[in-house]
C-alpha cells in the first residue's frame, strides 16, 4: 500500500516535469513564427554580384504561385526575378563556425537542431532548403539553394522541373525553357538551344557584364541533371514530414503528462481509500483513529506541563500561607493588646 502510494507520487512529479519540459518546447517553438526573435543570423556582407538581391524579402511563399491570368513564361520570369530579389547571393567560406549561418538553428526548428548532432543528419549542419519558406526565411545561399527552391515552387504548382548542374553554376530547366533564380533571369530557350549556339548567352545577362565570359562557358560546356526528380522529390518530402515535429513533441509531451500524472492521482487516492478500508475492519485501530491519540513527543510535553502546573499551585499556596500568617499575627496584635 504505501509502495503503491509513493510510485504514485513519484508519477505525478515525472508529470510535472515532462509537462514543464513540453511548455517550454512549445514556448521555443513559437518564437520565431510570432516573430519574436530571427531564426537566422545576419550575413556579414551587404552586397553580392546581384545589386538588389533581398531588397523585396518575401515572408509568405504562397505569393510565388502561378496568378490565374498569368501565362507560363510570364509567371516564369516574375519567379526568376522575386526569388533572386528575396535571396542574396552569399554562402560561408572557410570559417571554422561557419555553420552558424548554414545549419538549421535552433530557433528554427529545435528538433531539426537535434537530428543535426547525429552522424546519420550531419549534412543538417550545412544545409540548402528545399523547402522555399525557411529558404526565403534564411535569405541567403548560393544558386543552388535558389534553384531548390524555385524547384518546389514549380512541382507545388503543376510543373515537371528538373535541376541543371555544372560545376560553375546550378539552374532551373523547365518546358524546354531555362529559370536562372541567381541573377534573377527567364530564357525562353532549352539548354540544349544555348549549348549550340553560346553566343546568345551575353545577350539575356546584359547587366552583369562581368559575368558574361564565365556564363557563356558554363552554358557552352553544359548542365546535368543533379539529384535527379525523385531524388529531389523524397527529400522535399522528409523536410515536409518533420516539419511539424517541432510541435508534436510538446504537444505529445503534454498528453503524456496527463496520462502519467492521472494514473499518479489514481494510485495515490487508491492507497488511501484502502488505508480507511483497512482501519475501519480493525475496531482497535478505528478507536485510535477516532481518538486521535497524541505522539509519545505530545505526552512527554503534556506531562512536563502537568509537573509545572503541580509546582506553580504550590508555590502559591505557599506564599498565601506565609501572607496569612503574617497579616493574621499583626492584626491580632492590635486587636489584644498585651496587658502592661
Amino acid at each position: 500500500m504505501r509502495i503503491r502510494q509513493m510510485f504514485g507520487l513519484q508519477l505525478m512529479m515525472a508529470a510535472i516535469l515532462v509537462a514543464t519540459v513540453s511548455i517550454g518546447l512549445l514556448v521555443v517553438a513559437s518564437l520565431a513564427p510570432l516573430g519574436l526573435v530571427r531564426p537566422f543570423p545576419e550575413p556579414p556582407i551587404k552586397r553580392s554580384k546581384v545589386p538588389w538581391a533581398q531588397t523585396r524579402p518575401i515572408s509568405d511563399p504562397a505569393t510565388l504561385n502561378r496568378r490565374a491570368d498569368e501565362t507560363d513564361h510570364a509567371y516564369f520570369s516574375r519567379l526568376a526575378t522575386s526569388v533572386s530579389a528575396a535571396i542574396m547571393h552569399w554562402w560561408p567560406h572557410d570559417d571554422p563556425a561557419a555553420s552558424r549561418y548554414t545549419r538549421v538553428t535552433f530557433l528554427q526548428d529545435y528538433a531539426v537542431w537535434s537530428m543535426s548532432k547525429f552522424a546519420r543528419w550531419g549534412n543538417l549542419q550545412n544545409y540548402e532548403f528545399m523547402s522555399p519558406g525557411p529558404a526565403l526565411q534564411r535569405g541567403f545561399g548560393f544558386c543552388s539553394q535558389k534553384a531548390r527552391a524555385v524547384f518546389t515552387i514549380l512541382h507545388d504548382n503543376g510543373y515537371q522541373p528538373s535541376i541543371m548542374v555544372n560545376e560553375q553554376h546550378v539552374l532551373i530547366e523547365v518546358n524546354d525553357t531555362i529559370i536562372d533564380a541567381d541573377y534573377g533571369i527567364f530564357i525562353p530557350l532549352s539548354l540544349v538551344d544555348l549549348k549550340d549556339r553560346p553566343y546568345l548567352v551575353p545577350f539575356f545577362y546584359t547587366n552583369f557584364p562581368g559575368e558574361r565570359p564565365l556564363l557563356t562557358k558554363v552554358f557552352s560546356e553544359g548542365f546535368y541533371e543533379h539529384p535527379d526528380r525523385e531524388a529531389a522529390l523524397s527529400v522535399l518530402s522528409f523536410e515536409r514530414q518533420i516539419r511539424y515535429l517541432k510541435w508534436q513533441i510538446p504537444i505529445g509531451g503534454l498528453l503524456l503528462a496527463i496520462v502519467v500524472g492521472a494514473i499518479g492521482r489514481r494510485l495515490m487516492s487508491h492507497a488511501v481509500r484502502v488505508r480507511h478500508e483497512f482501519v475501519a475492519r480493525q475496531p482497535g485501530l478505528q478507536a485510535a483513529e477516532k481518538k486521535r491519540i497524541p505522539p509519545p513527543k505530545a505526552e512527554s510535553f503534556s506531562s512536563a506541563s502537568a509537573v509545572l502546573r503541580f509546582r506553580s499551585a504550590i508555590s502559591r499556596e505557599f506564599l498565601l500561607g506565609q501572607f496569612r500568617r503574617q497579616f493574621c499575627g499583626t492584626f491580632s496584635t492590635y486587636a489584644n493588646p498585651i496587658p502592661g
